[in-house]
């Protein structure tokens, strides 16, 4: 199966996982210009890290299934979580919506209908809404691993290497030492804890 993507993200829409106001109420972080613009790189850090955009996009997903395949008894959509489906056409006819259902947060699609079961060779198109309504939207550990990676940074600045650090969230607990001399020090043993969970895994087809 032959898999093709295409996206839109909306202009004004933000790629930030928190807010510079709730970064600086947490830190302590005060008469700093550039802590929006930090939000926003590490941010973008995060969804590099987690190999998936996190920001909402308008995405246009094609499968090719060819006459040689098994018709697909599902599909797994590349871009999650989904928050609306607004259309699936198959061979350039449109399917009913009470024909399929879909998991928004795994992007999993399936057919319900008593007719036919799965998506047959040939074409299929599918339009949905995905991702977060940023900030507002954005799950806290990964608005939380926003507030690490600054953190981690400033103390690094400020030549505290070295310094224990412990954290929780959930029903996790991460004590890690602030280490290295690089941008990549930064990214802490807590961090990949808290980002775990919103990365992508290795997808079957």
């Amino acid at each position: 199966m032959q898999r093709f993507i295409d996206y839109t993200v909306d202009t004004g829409s933000s790629y930030d996982l928190t807010t510079a106001a709730i970064v600086s109420a947490a830190l302590g972080i005060t008469n700093d210009a550039a802590l929006q613009t930090r939000v926003t790189a590490y941010s973008k850090m995060i969804a590099d890290l987690c190999d998936r955009p996190f920001v909402q996009q308008n995405v246009t997903e094609s499968f090719r299934i060819s006459t040689f395949e098994e018709p697909r008894s599902e599909l797994k959509l590349d871009r999650w979580p989904v928050q609306e489906i607004i259309s699936i056409t198959e061979n350039d006819s449109v399917i009913d919506p009470a024909e399929y259902e879909f998991n928004k947060e795994n992007g999993l699609l399936w057919k319900v209908s008593l007719g036919w079961w799965g998506f047959c060779s040939g074409l299929t198109v599918v339009e949905y809404i995905s991702g977060y309504d940023l900030p507002d939207e954005a799950p806290p550990s990964l608005a939380l691993a926003v507030n690490e990676l600054i953190r981690g940074a400033t103390l690094m600045a400020s030549g505290q290497v070295g310094v224990i650090r412990s954290i929780s969230h959930g029903d996790r607990n991460v004590t890690y030492a602030v280490n290295g001399s690089s941008s990549g020090g930064i990214v802490s043993p807590a961090v990949i804890s808290l980002i775990d969970p919103y990365r992508r895994k290795v997808l079957g087809g």
